[in-house]
């Protein structure tokens, strides 16, 4: 029997049965690739497998390199996810397609350099390549399904999140009857997006960690919705290269895990160093502390931000039961001995101008420059510039949307956006002075705290995104109306991230501690699944 369950072992589980000897890399990807097999027909969180020989041979070569006492990180010998829109070198036997059949057969150049070229042999020649992931000793297991319509600037309005064309729509493990399409594009029955196959895939099994992109509530949505935690760090901490882009002056990958020390060694490996701060001896799994000690938290009333009715048809009971839970965590912090103050931040309202976010406004702005150089540096791709690509989904409509959301809209609307340079740089100074300034420093400044906590489905994200602050998100509990997880994000100012790490410690060493397995891992759509945990 194996030892060690692939729906609640953590990273820190696998690696010490690896060290142990009671497991091997070979055994602990034969049991996902098993996962994978048995769930994914209908949770689509996955849309590509590396080939089975390729994960054999990078495994037993790290099983005999541990045998050999070369063990390079607390990665070494673990299997990821990666989001679809992280490039991934053609030798690991997978396309980077960021959901569409457009860029299917299309080869990146390399590897994003969060991830790195360096599949089989694996030689480590200097600190600076241990800070990627293959270079730690990260198997690169698959590559997980997103919401094509985010790399896209949203291809479709009310497009659902979690569906792309290459791996169809992500399922939650967690909700009964599946995706609804009568409850909005990021509803309660959703996965969420963009980050949806990476989030889905970990709470589900598929592999014990995984990689996402967070734009604006990329990771934060589908996070909040299965059971994890996860990170979105400072902007430009970790390496925007090689990410399908859709503004550089919001995208970020981040770490998505079962646990607050997966996050930390995540983060360790990931972090370009050059621009890292605040990092007690040179590691966030330094601030595991798993206490509230020092920590300061600023807490936003949860009744005040619930999610709009665009993005979620209102479900009162839903609402209900998420304002009553973070209510109750609140006061459980106090008795924990957290400093706790009910804080306001800056209206959300001050980023309209002229009708406009500015959030949309620096989005758009920049995403046909920006998606235009990605492409053409692909090779063998069918479309090297974003009007290639719209026609080739307009030529392919039945396979590249959903019946349900046949439209190009957002996309077609920001691909025709159009400012000059001064607008653009005025509308960029706007948003960041109100993101910092106005909002989140002023937040942490005003009532003395260093943190700002808040619901997950909320528009938190528009508070760190347009400050381009770290964030984190934390399981808080289960909805009773269909079984969907809720959570909590907290946010901090610019490199922060231990104090957001030592607050997730503590999180999961005090809450959530009993969590629920996913119950609704097979079937279809309709209901007629069966559960089978």
């Amino acid at each position: 029997m194996v030892p060690f369950n692939v729906l609640t072992a953590t990273v820190t589980d696998i690696e010490e049965l690896l060290n142990n000897g009671t497991l091997t890399s070979e055994v602990v990807v034969a049991e996902y690739l098993k996962q994978i097999d048995r769930y994914n027909g209908y949770l689509h969180a996955v849309l590509a497998i590396a080939p089975k020989q390729l994960l054999i041979e990078r495994a037993r070569f790290l099983d005999q390199e541990r045998a050999a006492g070369r063990v390079l990180s607390p990665l070494h010998g673990i299997p990821l996810l990666i989001k679809d829109n992280i490039a991934t070198h053609p030798d690991l036997g997978m396309d980077t397609t960021a959901g569409t059949l457009a860029l299917v057969g299309s080869r990146v150049p390399e590897s994003a350099p969060c991830v790195a070229q360096t599949f089989p042999p694996l030689e480590v020649v200097d600190e600076a390549d241990y800070r990627k992931l293959q270079a730690a000793g990260a198997i690169i297991l698959a590559k997980a399904n997103l919401s094509v319509n985010v790399p896209f600037a949203a291809i479709g309005l009310h497009m659902p999140t979690g569906w792309s064309a290459v791996g169809g729509l992500t399922q939650s493990p967690y909700v009964i009857g599946g995706k609804r399409w009568d409850d909005g594009f990021g509803g309660h029955s959703a996965a969420g997006g963009s980050s949806s196959g990476s989030c889905a895939g970990v709470a589900a099994g598929f592999a014990p960690a995984a990689l996402g992109t967070d734009t604006n509530g990329s990771i934060l949505m589908p996070a909040t919705r299965h059971d994890v935690y996860a990170m979105e760090p400072t902007l430009g901490l970790i390496s925007q290269d090689g990410i399908c882009p859709i503004s550089f002056d919001f995208d970020s990958a981040g770490p998505i895990a079962r646990s607050a020390r997966d996050i930390a060694i995540l983060m360790d490996v990931l972090v370009d160093r050059k621009q890292a701060k605040n990092i007690p001896n040179g590691t966030y799994t330094s601030h595991l502390t798993g206490t509230f000690d020092g920590i300061r938290l600023g807490v936003l009333e949860p009744k005040e931000w619930h999610m709009p009715a665009i993005a979620v048809t209102p479900n009162k009971e839903v609402d209900e039961q998420q304002d009553a839970d973070v209510a109750a965590a609140y006061e459980s912090l106090k008795s924990l001995g957290a400093i706790v103050k009910q804080v306001e931040v800056a209206s959300l309202d001050e980023l309209v101008v002229d009708g406009m976010s500015q959030i949309q406004r620096v989005m758009d702005s920049r995403f046909r420059q920006a998606i235009n150089s990605y492409l053409s540096k692909l090779e063998g791709s069918k479309v090297q510039t974003l009007d290639q690509l719209m026609q080739f989904m307009r030529d392919n409509a039945k396979q590249e949307m959903p019946p349900e959301s046949p439209n190009m809209t957002r996309l077609e609307m920001a691909a025709a956006f159009n400012i000059t340079e001064h607008e653009y740089q005025d509308a960029l100074a706007d948003m960041r002075d109100f993101g910092r300034r106005r909002a989140v420093d002023k937040c942490l400044k005003e009532y003395g705290v260093d943190i700002i906590l808040g619901p997950g489905d909320s528009r938190i994200n528009e508070l760190y995104a347009s400050a381009g602050y770290p964030m984190a998100v934390v399981p808080l509990s289960y909805a009773s109306f269909n079984g969907r997880p809720l959570g909590m994000c907290a946010v901090s100012t610019a490199n922060q991230e231990g104090f957001l790490i030592q607050f997730m410690s503590a999180w999961q060493a005090h809450f959530n501690t009993e969590r629920q397995l996913p119950t609704w891992i097979g079937g279809d759509p309709n209901g007629a699944a069966k559960s089978e945990l």
